[in-house]
């Protein structure tokens, strides 16, 4: 079977055993890890941080449940019992996409069913639930008997893993000097022009000053909202309520004069800022909007007309519990993977 990497294949000296190489295809990975039973998250259904959630038996929390992809093996599962399943089912169910939409609906129902268990109103617990279908996930708040009705039957439901959809909160930027950025621009003038840059934070308030002169901001898209796409923001008002993210694109192409009549330049002045409002008004947000940001750069630079997102800036992070997957295979890690395998600098 020959599989072509077109973005790798004219590069010099490209090792094709490392994660550019081969390994970058999902398809090859997957046969790879089947024939020798490696799994890199070490295999299970219910994150532990999340069974910890379970005291709380009413408790809605918020998961991010990741589909089986078409071709991998359910926990438990023999490659018999892998082509067993797979052959039974719906031709939708072959890509991810289908997958993603049937997993969804599950979800849907069984929040209906365990509700008017409860004797209460199935559709405003579907609303309460806030079910959101991303690339490879579907993000949903569920209860304790909600998620482990679905975690059971993981094969039945093309469910690889619910994960937590964990908390995020806004961080404080570096100075410029400590990535030598003053030393770049004196040695090669390097000042951004021509380059895309995506901002995943708060939002960015479009008007302000350092960005209203030269257009360097070209959407604000709000990814915290239950729509599955990011919702274009078009109010300057409702752009960035927190500052934080403005803050951010300040800092990296932001360019103004101060009150002296200094000019006042952030690190690439002559840079595009594609904005992504990933924290609420007060800074906070979740594994499940970072993801719908970062799917929507993914579907942009895989568009097959070359790069259109060149980097990623996230000025945000949360608590890591190494007990719960391995370094560099949470959701989040594995979604900017994706984007990096397309050459984005994250």
């Amino acid at each position: 079977h020959m599989v072509v990497n077109d973005r790798t294949k004219d590069l010099l000296r490209f090792n094709p055993h490392s994660s550019v190489g081969y390994l970058a295809n999902n398809q090859v990975r997957t046969i790879v890890h089947h024939a020798y039973g490696f799994d890199s998250a070490g295999r299970f259904v219910v994150a532990r941080d999340v069974a910890e959630g379970f005291a709380g038996v009413h408790v809605r929390q918020p998961v991010l449940i990741e589909a089986l992809h078409p071709g991998y093996w359910a926990l438990g599962e023999s490659r018999a019992e892998l082509a067993k399943r797979e052959d039974a089912q719906a031709l939708s169910l072959a890509e991810l996409s289908g997958r993603i939409e049937q997993l969804a609906d599950s979800v849907g129902q069984v929040v209906r069913e365990r509700s008017k268990e409860r004797n209460s109103d199935p559709e405003a617990a579907v609303a309460e639930a806030r079910i959101m279908r991303l690339r490879k996930y579907v993000s949903a708040r569920l209860t304790a008997d909600e998620i482990q009705k679905l975690a059971c039957r993981p094969a039945e439901f093309n469910v690889y893993a619910v994960w937590r959809s964990a908390e995020k909160r806004k961080l404080i930027s570096r100075s410029l000097a400590a990535i030598k950025v003053d030393a770049a621009r004196a040695s090669y003038g390097a000042e951004g022009a021509g380059i895309t840059w995506a901002v995943l934070d708060t939002g960015t308030r479009f008007d302000h000053p350092h960005f209203s002169d030269n257009g360097t901001v070209i959407d604000v898209l709000d990814c915290t909202t239950d729509d599955s796409e990011p919702v274009r923001i078009t109010r300057a008002a409702d752009a960035d309520r927190d500052g934080h993210g403005t803050h951010v694109a300040g800092i990296i192409a932001g360019e103004s004069d101060d009150d002296g009549g200094r000019r006042m330049r952030g690190m690439a002045p002559r840079a595009r800022l594609l904005v992504y409002k990933v924290l609420d008004d007060n800074g906070f947000g979740e594994d499940a909007w970072i993801i719908k940001a970062i799917d929507d750069i993914y579907r942009r630079n895989d568009s097959g007309t070359g790069l259109q997102i060149f980097g990623a800036n996230l000025s945000l992070g949360g608590p890591f519990d190494a007990t719960v997957y391995g370094c560099g295979y949470s959701p989040i890690c594995q979604e900017l993977r994706d984007i990096w395998r397309q050459g984005v600098l994250v």
